[in-house]
């Protein structure tokens, strides 16, 4: 079949590659899915992300995640962006303060760093419909493990008549995502070390590398 790849970025990241598999971040998705798909047409490939905001901790991290964007489109994959915010806010806290410790004049709430990400799901969403409702494949990979996509996937599979796989980054696949499409597939070591990026591209702007803290992962 004539397959299009949805990839939720963040998903992918924090769900498998970050701590799973740290040696296979620097992951060639495109030719992943038509490893994993073999008997298909791999046509567009979306990938759905937000640029990230370094940390003081990690000063480097945005300039790895753009190097990887660029690696992708490199690889004829498109890059589609929501927002990433942060900032510091009042939270409740689960526990009560423990005796001793050194706590604010108030014991309710701590003041803590809040990092999210805003707009991947809508838009790989509105995305897989709308190629679904312009027939633009046959067949819908979605690399993610988010439940909130499951009415979309549900409407283009039911409603739009398209042929939905899962590919799960996690372990257990969530219930609700497995009973919604046709074929679920989990991230292995093996697929995904064998799907790496070459250290070295190309594009328009110059030499793409693979980031140094990512050959040593």
């Amino acid at each position: 079949m004539r397959a299009n790849v949805y990839v939720d970025g963040f998903n992918l990241y924090y769900s498998a590659l970050r701590r799973r598999f740290p040696d296979c971040k620097w992951l060639d998705v495109r030719t992943l899915a038509e490893t994993l798909f073999p008997h298909d047409e791999i046509g567009r490939v979306l990938y759905f992300s937000a640029r990230v905001i370094a940390r003081p901790d990690d000063l480097q991290e945005a300039t790895r995640q753009q190097m990887y964007f660029r690696a992708l489109a490199a690889r004829d994959v498109e890059i589609v962006l929501g927002q990433f915010r942060s900032g510091a806010r009042w939270m409740r806290r689960s526990e009560p303060c423990p005796r001793g410790a050194d706590c604010p004049v108030s014991q309710e709430n701590i003041r803590v760093l809040v990092t999210e990400e805003k707009g991947s799901d809508v838009n790989l969403a509105s995305h897989l419909l709308l190629d679904a409702f312009q027939r633009d494949c046959e067949m819908a990979i979605v690399l993610t493990n988010d439940t909130d996509l499951v009415e979309p996937i549900r409407l283009a599979r039911n409603d739009l008549g398209l042929h939905l796989g899962l590919l799960s980054p996690s372990e257990n696949p969530a219930r609700s995502l497995r009973d919604t499409v046709d074929v679920v597939k989990k991230l292995r070591h093996g697929p995904l070390q064998a799907s790496q990026l070459p250290d070295l591209l190309r594009d328009e702007r110059g030499e793409i590398h693979r980031p140094r803290a990512w050959r040593s992962a």
